[in-house]
């Protein structure tokens, strides 16, 4: 479930991409929030019960710890939902 998710914000940003700030706001606001409050659920559910040293443990608290850069970049058209350019760019 929470990869599909994923995957949806993913597709919302491959849909927009080519758009402007302004549109990539819009289309955000109104795809992505229901998404992403779904996300927050899944996330407040399951991480308290997942236990072990599994990979979907390391994903789900590093989703934790950086929700508040995943929800800024809704708010603002100009930021990407990942800095996987800049990675490459390094």
């Amino acid at each position: 479930m929470v990869l599909s998710l994923i995957q949806k914000l993913y597709g919302v940003e491959s849909r927009i991409k080519d758009k402007s700030t302004d549109e990539k706001y819009i289309a955000r606001q109104e795809a992505r929030q229901p998404i992403i409050r779904e996300l927050k659920i899944w996330l407040e559910q399951n991480q308290p019960q997942l236990v072990g040293n599994s990979k979907l443990i390391e994903a789900a608290n590093y989703l934790a710890n950086q929700w508040h850069k995943l929800i800024r970049y809704v708010d603002d058209g100009r930021l990407s939902i990942d800095n996987n350019r800049a990675e490459r760019a390094v």
